[in-house]
């Protein structure tokens, strides 16, 4: 299965909550099926108010939301390998953002089946990261990958190719990276 993705790289959530015509343009000029957020750290290390990033993402979830008919996926932060203190605050501010959506979900009908989460906790083990205990390896990657191809499958109610292992988890030393390509934005 071959996806056309549309790429929209921004430094932080920050940003996106400063323009969100940026993200309203795209959202209705390529009207996705699926949008998926890959959410980075980049927020939480200059020093953000935890709950200016929560509500800051809840913004960013209703302009998804309000602007287009996707399905909405957020992915979690990934932790780094070796910054203990950056990883408590990435393990707190994912369970506000897992707790939003579940709020979300819970008091608007209408968002449980547009908007999800998924879990991406089991990529912060030591063989996932480069040198810099920051960024994916080709390993890392591999799995990152697999991972947002089980979130756009969920995201647009794909069954489970026959003969294919559930899960990214199950089935990351048996099957190759999702094929995908995407213009920038």
């Amino acid at each position: 299965k071959y996806y056309h993705v549309v790429r929209f790289k921004a430094g932080s959530v920050k940003n996106i909550h400063e323009e969100p015509e940026a993200i309203t343009d795209i959202l209705r000029r390529e009207e996705p099926e699926a949008t998926v957020v890959h959410l980075g750290h980049n927020d939480l290390t200059k020093n953000q108010n935890p709950d200016d990033y929560t509500d800051r993402m809840e913004d960013l979830i209703w302009n998804v939301m309000d602007n287009s008919s996707s399905n909405l996926v957020i992915n979690p932060i990934i932790e780094t390998r070796n910054n203990i203190g950056l990883n408590k605050v990435i393990k707190a501010a994912n369970n506000e953002i897992l707790r939003l959506i579940s709020y979300l979900r819970r008091e608007h009908p209408a968002l449980r089946k547009r908007l999800f989460s998924f879990d991406n906790r089991t990529l912060h083990r030591n063989n996932f990261y480069d040198e810099d205990g920051v960024h994916l390896n080709v390993d890392g990657n591999r799995k990152l990958m697999l991972r947002l191809r089980d979130a756009f499958e969920k995201a647009l109610r794909l069954p489970i190719p026959e003969g294919r292992y559930e899960t990214s988890r199950e089935s990351y030393h048996r099957q190759g990276p999702a094929e995908y390509w995407y213009d920038e934005c």
